[in-house]
């Protein structure tokens, strides 16, 4: 079969959004890939990486806690949620409250 353009993660979704304390990330993966879930800011300056590792096919959850990398809770504003695998990249736009 040809895969063509497949993008390897779908139905990816946040809530809530707007958020304050945590935002919950959701995305299916047609078949098992290696996924890199990362926080970026307005300005496409990478904030954290929320995981970054082989995923099984099927459903994944995670959460963000709305922290940088170095454990300080970040101003408020709108972010970007990047989800990448080898064979496709979706982007949700979110927006931390406080």
């Amino acid at each position: 079969p040809a895969h063509g353009n497949t993008n390897r993660v779908q139905n990816i979704s946040t809530f809530p959004n707007p958020f304050n304390s945590q935002v919950g990330i959701q995305f299916d993966l047609t078949e098992p890939s290696h996924v890199l879930v990362s926080v970026y800011d307005i300005n496409g300056r990478w904030v954290q990486t929320i995981t970054n590792k082989f995923l099984s096919k099927g459903r994944h959850s995670f959460h963000w806690d709305g922290k940088s990398f170095l454990g300080g809770t970040v101003s408020a504003g709108k972010y970007f949620i990047s989800v990448q695998s080898p064979l496709g990249h979706q982007i949700e736009k979110i927006t931390y409250l406080k």
